[in-house]
């Protein structure tokens, strides 16, 4: 798919907010460099992002949002769903048949 540069957060957005949902990064080689500490903002956003993207390097992370935990396959379901068709509206390169598609092969056995 093509990076139409839409946000994220207009499909998976969160009604609590999305401040609860930023994960501090932890590596192997530490979660700092240096004073600089590393977050994900909001992975769910991020995994929505990638997968509509459908870029290699995006798809292998997004795979490892999912196998490391950092995000719930039932829990970004019920986001994307939740979802309004208005966000669709906006950007006509999308459609919500084809990220639906992206998102069920993504979460095909790792979701029950």
């Amino acid at each position: 798919m093509t990076n139409t540069g839409a946000a994220a957060e207009s499909w998976c957005r969160d009604p609590r907010g999305v401040g609860h949902r930023a994960v501090h990064r932890c590596e192997p080689r530490g979660p700092s460099l240096g004073n600089i500490e590393f977050y994900h903002y909001d992975p769910y956003a991020q995994l929505f992002s990638k997968l509509l993207r459908g870029f290699r390097k995006d798809l292998l992370d997004a795979g490892r949002f999912l196998t490391i935990g950092m995000v719930e396959p039932g829990r970004f379901r019920e986001l994307v769903d939740a979802g309004p068709a208005s966000a669709y509206t906006r950007y006509p390169s999308l459609n919500r048949a084809a990220g639906g598609e992206a998102i069920d092969e993504a979460l095909s056995g790792v979701d029950g």
